[in-house]
C-alpha cells in the first residue's frame, strides 16, 4: 500500500535575520504570500537558536551574515537542536561554495 504524504501546513516561521529593513520586507512579503502564517524575527543567531528551543517553528529563514557568526555555523546548530526543521538560507553576499556548504550540511 502507498501511504499518501501531505505537505506539512507552514504556521509558524521564524526568521532569523539583523538587518531591520530586510526582515520588515521579508516579514511584509510573508504576511501577503502566506495568509495566516506568523513570523517572528530574531536579530542574531543566538537568539534565533534560543527561540527554537522556546516555541515550536515549522520553518526557519536563515541570513548567512549575522552579527554573532556566519549562517554555516548557526545551520549547524539549529539542525542539532531541531534536526527535522527545514532551514532556508538567504544571502546577499554568498558565494557558490557557501551554498554548496549550506545544502551539503541539510539547508533547503
Amino acid at each position: 500500500m502507498i501511504e499518501e504524504t501531505r505537505p506539512k501546513v507552514i504556521s509558524r516561521i521564524l526568521l532569523i535575520e539583523d538587518n531591520p529593513d530586510h526582515g520588515e520586507l521579508v516579514v511584509r512579503f510573508l504576511d501577503c504570500s502566506l495568509a495566516g502564517v506568523k513570523v517572528e524575527v530574531a536579530a542574531a543567531g543566538g537568539k534565533g537558536l534560543a527561540r527554537l528551543g522556546e516555541t515550536e517553528f515549522d520553518l526557519a529563514i536563515l541570513d548567512y551574515q549575522l552579527p554573532d557568526g556566519d549562517g554555516l555555523f548557526w545551520l549547524e546548530r539549529i539542525l542539532k537542536q531541531k534536526p527535522d526543521l527545514p532551514v532556508v538560507m538567504v544571502t546577499g553576499r554568498g558565494s557558490e561554495g557557501v551554498a554548496a556548504e549550506a545544502f551539503r550540511m541539510g539547508a533547503w
